[in-house]
């Protein structure tokens, strides 16, 4: 498509997954990562050859999303999408017009477009089949209306005839199963924790630090960096407490911030680690260094008592 709207976006060759495949890719995507699921049905006509039509449609779609995102059909017919680390909400919009400006310039396609239903994740969740229904819900909503369009499944209203408490409203961003180790964030939520923690740091810490691991490649070529970023995250984030915060930026970088800690033992703690790389099946191939700084505090502003705000 020329003229695209949507940002970020790089054409790719890739296959549309069945049913049983997406649903297994979207579903650890949804458990894992923030973005937006989308669900797409393409209103064909009947006089259209159905083969033909679909065959277009679907370049269209795989020219439009990005490498990081994931493609399929489901059991209902509709082809479903994850887009991943997408956090707009204008997108599902924009993207749609997109889509349906593409296929208006396709041959052989006049008269056909598409409707889109999209769920945010996980502010609504992260169970797939339960996402799935969300977006069906908004899907069918735009579809009733008869016209081309975009709907973005929202699970709170201004009208709504029901609260919640304070339990339940703790429920939709505590941790399912709270394991030992670094509290491990992916890169497109964490800046926004990055920098209140800071504000924190800044207030109320005496010491906190911040490290960058990178693995670099010792011998050339080096195939499975995603596998050894997977067992380095496993690694490091087990060696660290509950409270201390890790990123992936990439296969090869790692960034971390360490609340309440000495630099004596922030650069004891960033040793330990690169030791424990050194003795490992991996350290032939990939060297392992890091980086420390301490995050700045001011002492004089410091302040803790709360109720003389108020």
């Amino acid at each position: 498509m020329s003229d695209k709207i949507i940002d970020n976006q790089t054409n790719r060759s890739c296959c549309i997954l069945g049913s049983a495949d997406v649903r297994e890719k979207i579903s650890q995507c949804c458990n894992d990562d923030s973005g937006i699921l989308m669900l797409i049905g393409l209103d064909t006509c009947a006089k259209q050859n159905d083969a033909e039509v679909f065959a277009c449609f679907e370049g269209i779609l795989k020219e439009s999303v990005s490498e990081n995102d994931i493609i399929g059909k489901a059991d209902s017919g509709e082809y479903v999408v994850f887009f991943r680390f997408q956090i707009d909400p204008l997108f599902p919009g924009k993207f749609t017009v997109s889509l349906n400006e593409g296929i208006e310039k396709a041959e052989n396609m006049n008269g056909i477009g598409v409707w889109t239903g999209s769920v945010f994740v996980p502010e609504n969740g992260k169970d797939y089949d339960e996402l799935y229904k969300l977006a069906m819900k908004a899907l069918e909503s735009v579809k009733a209306e008869k016209k081309h369009d975009a709907a973005v499944y929202s699970q709170y209203s201004k009208f709504s005839e029901w609260r919640r408490d304070l339990a339940a409203a703790s429920k939709l961003f505590d941790e399912n199963d709270i394991s030992n180790g670094a509290c491990r964030i992916g890169m497109n939520g964490f800046g926004p924790i990055y920098r209140y923690f800071v504000r924190y740091v800044q207030s109320y810490c005496r010491s906190a630090f911040k490290m960058l691991f990178t693995l670099s490649c010792i011998k050339e070529p080096y195939n499975g960096m995603a596998y050894i970023s997977e067992r380095f995250s496993e690694l490091i984030a087990q060696k660290l407490r509950k409270s201390d915060l890790l990123v992936q930026l990439s296969d090869d970088q790692f960034f971390l911030v360490l609340p309440e800690i000495t630099e004596q033992d922030a650069h004891k703690l960033a040793q330990r680690i690169v030791s424990i790389w050194k003795n490992s099946d991996f350290s032939d191939g990939i060297e392992l260094q890091y980086e420390a700084e301490q995050i700045p505090i001011n002492i004089d502003g410091q302040k803790h008592y709360r109720s003389s705000d108020m």
